[in-house]
């Protein structure tokens, strides 16, 4: 229950809508059912001035102008690292938008990360308002379960969407990601094939992509792995239309970690 559990409600505007005031509300809700640390949202371009923590057990509310449209993602395991002159270095794990603050301000965040994109299709160069399209990414890696749903009230498919089940237990060592921020090599997500096969690992750092390569599925059984664990994932660059479902009129609800 809802009363149960902390709720944080914070009321961010896009620009546009504080200048016109002409448009609807979309609403975001953000349920961090994730154990452990807090983490600490990212979105493309920046919802408002500032990104924020999620604490664990916290329902966070997101008002947007109902013409945004973009993606959100999750940082993991931050945390502020004290530099020479008193300057503090905040960093993640995993989603590390590289901006060494809080804010990211509307940077992409390096890979792995999971990341829920919001976008309208478009008719001859317009939005078209009926159009409203959904879908959990894992082309760039996977680091936070999530699943997406659509609130009552719209028309299209409006079904869930995203991956539930954890994949970093079952991910392949030579998809794996280590990061040595914390003095300590962790393995902090799973990349994705096409980033995997293309680069040779580099200590201490995440690999960067996706790139270039024919239209088939990654090397590695890869694809199929993340396929099969997240039918209701879009996982792979060149299939254009799956898993991204349309829903018009209507507000989502975005869970993080649903099975922990």
């Amino acid at each position: 229950m809802l009363g149960e559990r902390g709720l944080t409600i914070s009321l961010l505007f896009l620009f546009l809508l504080l200048i016109s005031g002409a448009n609807s509300i979309r609403r975001y809700f953000i349920d961090n059912e994730c154990p452990g640390d807090s983490l600490w949202l990212g979105s493309v371009p920046a919802i408002g001035l500032l990104d924020f923590e999620l604490p664990t057990g916290t329902l966070t509310i997101i008002n947007a102008d109902d013409h945004w449209r973009g993606r959100f993602y999750f940082r993991m395991h931050c945390a502020a690292h004290d530099r020479s002159g008193g300057f503090a270095n905040f960093t993640c794990l995993t989603g590390d938008c590289r901006s060494n603050v809080m804010s990211c301000e509307g940077r992409d965040p390096a890979p792995p990360a999971t990341a829920v994109v919001f976008e309208y299709q478009t008719n001859t160069g317009n939005i078209d308002p009926n159009n409203y399209s959904y879908y959990v990414d894992l082309v760039h890696g996977f680091n936070v379960p999530a699943v997406v749903a659509p609130l009552s009230g719209g028309q299209g498919q409006c079904q869930l969407a995203g991956c539930p089940a954890d994949i970093n237990k079952s991910c392949p060592t030579e998809l794996q990601a280590y990061l040595d921020l914390f003095a300590k090599a962790t393995r902090a997500g799973r990349r994705s094939g096409v980033t995997a096969r293309a680069t040779p690992r580099r200590p201490g750092g995440l690999l960067r992509g996706p790139v270039r390569r024919p239209r088939r599925l990654p090397a590695l059984g890869s694809g199929e792995l993340v396929q099969g664990a997240c039918p209701l994932a879009h996982t792979w660059q060149y299939d254009d239309d799956r898993a991204i479902y349309s829903c018009a009129g209507a507000d989502f609800n975005i869970t993080l970690c649903p099975s922990s």
